[in-house]
């Protein structure tokens, strides 16, 4: 074999090997693209993990500008938090979990529309906002991105769909009621009798 060969095989191979991520993703979802100032809404984070990425647990980091405040995180099913393993070494944002709850001896996960967790938000400030999720320490002793299955394997962060939402500051009360005088008193001096 010619050397130009053998290095489009290897080529080849390691990209057949580094594919089994390409199909694992991860989506925000919201139903409330529309927020209103102040206001708690929930952002999904919904995984697509390929059998071969297999994963025992999960951690991540916000990312969203100041105008979006974390309220707080749920699990979704079949995972939970660990106290034992994961806890003490995550961040304090709380975006973590572990398959059954157990780091060590949860079962593996892997499937579509995989519920992860449920992000509790909250709008601050007026304007739009792009939020996505972040993983900074993914060498094999830290609890950010998927946790692989396989032993001495490094976590990762696969492709992240971002979602993003607008939040509104919507009239206080007494704005309505002031606009309803308002109109109230045009109404009855357009209805008034001419002298």
């Amino acid at each position: 074999m010619t050397p130009l060969k053998t290095l489009a095989a290897m080529a080849l191979t390691a990209l057949l090997a580094g594919g089994a991520q390409a199909a694992t993703s991860i989506r925000l979802e919201t139903t409330s693209p529309n927020v209103a100032l102040g206001s708690a809404f929930d952002v999904r984070i919904v995984a697509d993990i390929d059998a071969a990425d297999q994963i025992i647990g999960f951690g991540f980091d916000l990312s969203a500008p100041a105008s979006i405040g974390l309220l707080g995180f749920t699990a979704g099913p079949g995972f939970a938090d660990d106290p034992t393993y994961l806890a003490p070494l995550s961040d304090a944002d709380g975006i973590r979990g572990a398959s059954g709850g157990d780091l060590l001896m949860g079962p593996p996960v892997s499937g579509t529309n995989l519920l992860l967790g449920t992000l509790r938000l909250q709008g601050a400030a007026a304007g739009p906002a792009a939020i996505s999720l972040t993983a900074d320490d993914l060498n094999f002793f830290y609890t950010e991105g998927l946790m692989p299955l396989a032993p001495g394997s490094t976590n990762f962060l696969p492709p992240v769909s971002p979602v993003s939402v607008v939040v509104v500051a919507v009239p206080e009360p007494a704005t309505w009621l002031s606009l309803a005088v308002g109109l109230g008193g045009l109404a009855w001096r357009r209805r008034r009798p001419k002298a």
